[in-house]
């Protein structure tokens, strides 16, 4: 556009104009950056991680591939549950930080970071509560208190009328009336009275009987009080007693039930019509480059079945191909089943049935909720492996409850 000078214009752009799209993904950022900091639950962990992957424009099931854990990553997004360890937690976060800057490369993210202090900030809450839950089982209960009672109520409960008067006063001395002042001095100051001077009976009559009186009602009150402090302590030593033959006696038959381990532990058959999976893959024999051999550690709900288990879930070893009618199956697993706070590795064998080879399921966690480890495993015949390797093929350790 040319001006009545001859000059062409340039048009300067709109304030704003294309701002909105750019700013759109640092304003996700931003707001992600909140969630981040104001991470309470587990709830609001999954929250974010639905944030981050939608600013990423990747999926659920993206992300369980590439860190192949399809399972555990569906809880992590459900908000049911967190990374199991940091080193986890930080491969996710990873993950997810990467995704962003490849979706944005003009944005400076630190995604990673704040997913990863999120997660810290949940673990020591998980820490915490466990520590708290630990010390209210162990902090002992508060002492029985007893009703307080008025002076001298307790004391002189038992005690006769002239005990009683002579705790509140001194007896009336019967006799003429005589001035006070006179009779205390004579009492006190004046050397011993004679037999026969006017005063001495009506002074001794009434004096004579309170001093001895005294003495044996204290030694009974003394008496009674040993009675009944040697009755609490008896009882105190009976129920001792007692405490101490009741706690041997509960560890004897503890230790009595806990003892005998099956190697196949719950032994429970899995349910070939229902759904599985996989959580991780064998290929052998070792050195192979064919590998033909697959052996393959698998899960499955089974909580319709059976109702005593919190999670419901049963983990077994299914021989996919194998090499030879030779070739053997077996499940490990590791828990610490009778409670001596040792880790212990069982072996589960396999069966055949209907030409399947796979061991029965155990289940993810013990009677006691402890969670428990497995890895599935598969050998060929000797003559099948290659010279100078093992014939065994392994997975890595999982733990399905994570």
């Amino acid at each position: 556009m040319v001006n009545e000078s001859g000059v062409p214009e340039v048009s300067e752009p709109r304030p704003g104009a294309g701002e909105g799209t750019r700013s759109a993904p640092a304003e996700a950022l931003a707001a992600i950056y909140r969630s981040a900091e104001s991470v309470g639950e587990t709830g609001d962990f999954g929250a974010l991680l639905d944030a981050v992957a939608a600013l990423a424009e990747v999926s659920r099931g993206d992300v369980g591939r590439a860190l192949n854990r399809p399972s555990s990553v569906y809880e992590w997004f459900r908000g049911s549950t967190i990374p199991a360890t940091r080193a986890v937690a930080r491969e996710l976060a990873v993950h997810l930080d990467r995704a962003v800057a490849d979706r944005h490369p003009d944005l400076e993210t630190e995604i990673g970071d704040a997913l990863l202090a999120a997660w810290d900030h949940l673990a020591e809450q998980r820490r915490l509560a466990r520590v708290e839950r630990g010390r209210s089982r162990h902090r002992p209960a508060a002492p029985p208190t007893e009703p307080e009672t008025a002076p001298g109520a307790g004391e002189f409960a038992n005690a006769t009328p002239e005990e009683a008067a002579c705790a509140g006063s001194a007896p009336p001395v019967p006799g003429p009336a005589t001035p006070a002042p006179a009779i205390s001095e004579s009492a006190t100051l004046a050397p011993p009275v004679p037999e026969s001077a006017t005063l001495a009976p009506a002074v001794f009559e009434s004096a004579t009987p309170v001093a001895p009186a005294s003495e044996p009602a204290t030694a009974s009150r003394r008496r009674g009080a040993w009675r009944g402090y040697r009755g609490v302590v008896l009882a105190a030593v009976v129920l001792l007693v007692g405490a101490v033959a009741g706690f041997a006696g509960t560890r004897v038959v503890v230790a009595a039930v806990r003892a005998a381990v099956p190697p196949c532990a719950e032994a429970i058959a899995p349910h070939h019509s229902s759904g599985f999976v996989q959580l991780n893959i064998g290929y052998g024999p070792p050195g192979d480059p064919m590998a033909a051999q697959r052996v393959e550690l698998r899960v499955q709900r089974a909580e319709d079945r059976y109702e005593w288990a919190t999670a419901g879930w049963i983990a077994y070893a299914h021989l996919v191909r194998r090499v030879s009618e030779q070739d053997e199956v077996w499940l490990e697993w590791r828990s610490d089943e009778d409670g001596d706070g040792v880790v212990e590795t069982y072996t589960c064998p396999a069966t055949e049935v209907n030409q399947i080879l796979q061991t029965p399921g155990i289940r993810v966690r013990d009677p006691y909720g402890e969670r428990r480890w497995f890895r599935a495993c598969a050998a060929v015949p000797q003559e099948r492996a290659v010279p100078g390797r093992s014939r065994n093929n392994c997975t890595g350790w999982e733990r399905p409850d994570d």
